[in-house]
């Protein structure tokens, strides 16, 4: 990689040279999970397919994880062939030194890594830097400042991060770009997954899409659920998407009913279910469609990736109001949950950050609130599809990276390197 100092220099003069039409929009080099699946990987392809689509020339290379063969099959064929192409694209770049890169993981991935994965920044350099990354605490991970302060800019979704990050860095500059979501895709309109059998007379179905972690507080929900349901019978239903991350168990159902079982004296709800692990990325649409609210009562959120979309599709949300979920959730398109205070994690990599503690009793209150107004849900619902389509489509981020590649260009406040 050559000198910060010279890099500095050679992504003043390209970046001028684009502003004033002297020279072709530079490359954006984009360097992710893209393989994967999971937030980061879901990110990471809206953005680029949302940069493309304003005219940018993108180049991907896979980083930050390793492939998911089952992932890439689900995706469809549209998608997967753009992808494709701007992956060949990347390797028929003779050099990456006059590209943007964009290092879209976590920061122990980017050069020197901590870890085995492709180099990001490439040794070969480049115009400019900017790391993409997000947490779910009150606090910068252990290591992070002085891997952050080596790129130009940091790319954080939420003022609320920022407000965390940027105190923390002294060379790099910190700005807020939320996520992208495809709104053509996410829609009110369109197919609706079958109801799961316990669900299929529900006047009221609520939706939980999340990995199986503590952080997402799924305890916390089937606690609430059943607890304020108990004797309603088939009238509600709650169904629970959800998926292993460095979990001891995939018996999902039996863990929740042993913890209601022993922690609560509850038996699981008939009208509690768990749908089948691993629904094909094309069917996620219909089955936020299926469902009438969607509910993730979770500790920390550096975005909340479901709950924008199903926001998309019309539906509304119930979520703490508290990290990620503040930028996109207002009293009036959702439900802010409250929050009982901050609790310390107590072991793993975040021991000693704190997080949210989600209200048990509010979260029961507004589960029923929603299950008696299904006017005021759908009113909320509207609106949460009017404000994603506002804020978040494709086409308004995509306008919006274009618009910040060219500031770059004609701003003069670059960081001390």
């Amino acid at each position: 990689m050559m000198p910060v100092r010279v890099r500095v220099v050679v992504a003043v003069v390209l970046l001028a040279a684009w502003a004033v039409g002297a020279a072709a929009p530079p490359t954006v080099i984009w360097m992710a999970p893209f393989w994967s699946g999971g937030g980061y990987c879901s990110e990471a392809i809206d953005f680029v397919l949302a940069m493309q689509d304003a005219g940018l020339d993108v180049a991907i290379r896979h980083h930050g994880d390793s492939v998911d063969r089952g992932f890439v099959a689900g995706l469809d064929a549209s998608t997967r062939s753009r992808l494709k192409a701007m992956e060949n694209r990347f390797y028929s770049l003779p050099s990456t030194s006059s590209a943007i890169v964009v290092c879209h993981s976590e920061p122990g991935a980017w050069a020197p890594a901590l870890y085995h994965t492709s180099e990001c920044p490439p040794r070969s350099g480049a115009a400019v830097t900017i790391g993409r990354t997000m947490f779910e605490t009150d606090r910068l991970p252990d290591g992070w400042p002085p891997r952050l302060d080596r790129m130009d800019r940091i790319w954080v979704p939420t003022d609320h991060m920022k407000g965390i990050m940027a105190p923390l860095v002294s060379k790099t500059i910190v700005e807020v770009v939320p996520e992208p979501v495809d709104t053509d895709w996410f829609r009110p309109d369109g197919p609706r997954m079958a109801r799961p059998g316990p669900c299929a007379s529900a006047s009221s179905v609520f939706l939980s899409i999340f990995k199986w972690e503590p952080r997402k507080a799924w305890d916390i929900l089937v606690e609430a659920y059943a607890k304020e349901f108990a004797g309603d019978g088939d009238s509600v239903c709650l169904m629970i998407l959800t998926h292993g991350y460095h979990s001891t168990t995939n018996d999902y159902a039996g863990e929740i009913g042993r913890v209601l079982r022993e922690k609560h004296g509850l038996s699981p709800p008939e009208t509690l279910v768990v749908l089948p692990e691993g629904l094909p990325n094309e069917q996620m649409p219909s089955l936020y469609r299926a469902a009438d609210v969607f509910v993730l009562p979770s500790r920390g959120e550096g975005w909340g990736r479901p709950h924008v979309e199903a926001m998309a599709c019309g539906i509304p949300i119930i979520a703490t109001n508290w990290s990620g979920p503040t930028a996109f959730m207002t009293e009036a398109n959702g439900y802010p949950l409250r929050y009982d205070g901050m609790d310390t994690i107590d072991g793993g990599a975040f021991q000693g950050h704190r997080w949210a503690r989600p209200s048990v009793d509010h979260l029961r209150t507004l589960m029923r609130l929603v299950h008696n107004d299904v006017h005021g849900r759908k009113a909320k619902g509207r609106q949460a599809r009017l404000d994603v389509v506002r804020y978040y489509a494709k086409d308004v981020l995509g306008n919006l990276l274009r618009q910040r590649i060219s500031q770059y260009a004609e701003s003069t406040d670059r960081p001390e390197l």
